[in-house]
Parts: structure tokens; C-alpha cells; sequence
């Protein structure tokens, strides 16, 4: 079977033609035109080839789409990321999925605590919790804060945001007894 990509005009023809110098010629030339061509067209198809897009590309894309989530500063997977997710956030705007693959695109991981299944504490209908690995300094809070205004319910409210850091190892415990000798004058 002939790959298409690296097919040349040669392969098809019958052997009387192939030994002709010209004709050779013609499918090398043929082959590498339509090798450039090919190139070109697979940046046509910008939605499908995201994985593929150079980064100034993706920072323009975002801005067509409208993309919410999207910040220049972020790496190129990140980027990528939102701008596949974008318009399926849009459509799934106000449920908690949109909320927790908004955290694990931007933040890595996290999930959406709802308020009926709150271990301690109130459990007041509409609340919910973020529990999250990331490290949460008080700007990303911030922009944290104005993401999820975009993306949750109206009649949703945040509670509380817990940062969650597991460490996998084993623990040493140690004690030590410490006598002090108190004089008094």
C-alpha cells in the first residue's frame, strides 16, 4: 500500500514511463510541491491540529475563542489545554465538572467539595469547598476568585479553599527529655 504523503507520480505509472529521465524529474518535483502544500494545510486546520500550533498562534487563537481561562503567562500545555476545553466549559458553565476541570487545567489537581458531603462544619445548601494540591499564594487566590466567578453558578458560593499536600515516605518520631535546673536568687 502507498502512503499518500510520500507518494510520487512514478508509483502508478506503468515501467515504460519510469525509465524516462523527464518523468522522474516531474514526480520528484511533483512530490515535493505537494510535500510543502501538505505542510501548509495541516496549520489550516487550526481546531484540530491545537497539539501542533506554535505558541504565538495559540495566544491568538485564545483571543477568538474568547477563552475566559487563558493567560499569556502560562506554559504551552496549559494553553493548549484551555483552548480544547474552552467552548465545552462555555456549555458546561455552573456545574461543579466545569469547575474541577477548570482547577486541574490551571492548578493541577483538585475537586470540588459540595455541601452535603462536608466531613466538619455547617452544611449550608449552595456552599461548596476546593480541596487542591496547589500552592496557593494570595494572588492566585485572587485570580482564582475571578475565574470561578465566570465559570460557577450565580446561586453557588465558595466556602473555603484547602490545600492539600501529600507526602509519601515514612515518619520518624523522636523524642528527647530535656532537665533544667532553675536556681533561684
Amino acid at each position: 500500500m502507498i502512503n499518500i504523503e510520500n507518494a510520487e507520480i512514478i508509483d502508478i505509472l506503468p515501467s515504460f514511463f519510469t525509465s524516462k529521465p523527464d518523468v522522474v524529474a516531474f514526480s520528484a518535483a511533483l512530490k515535493a510541491g505537494l510535500q510543502i502544500t501538505n505542510k501548509y494545510a495541516e496549520r489550516t486546520m487550526m481546531y484540530a491540529n491545537i497539539d501542533k500550533m506554535p505558541e504565538y498562534i495559540l495566544d491568538y487563537m485564545a483571543i477568538e475563542m474568547n477563552a475566559d481561562y487563558y493567560s499569556e503567562k502560562y506554559d504551552i500545555e496549559k494553553k493548549r489545554t484551555i483552548i480544547k476545553k474552552s467552548l465545552y466549559w462555555k456549555m458546561k458553565a455552573g456545574s461543579n465538572m466545569a469547575i474541577e476541570e477548570l482547577i486541574q487545567a490551571i492548578f493541577g489537581e483538585g475537586e470540588v467539595i459540595e455541601f452535603f458531603n462536608y466531613t466538619e462544619g455547617e452544611k449550608t445548601p449552595g456552599t461548596f469547598d476546593v480541596n487542591t494540591s496547589a500552592v496557593m499564594t494570595p494572588d492566585i487566590i485572587e485570580k482564582f476568585n475571578i475565574l470561578l466567578k465566570n465559570i460557577k453558578r450565580g446561586s453557588q458560593h465558595l466556602r473555603k479553599i484547602e490545600a492539600i499536600h501529600r507526602i509519601n515516605g515514612k515518619i520518624a518520631l523522636g523524642s528527647v527529655l530535656v532537665q533544667d535546673s532553675i536556681q533561684s536568687l
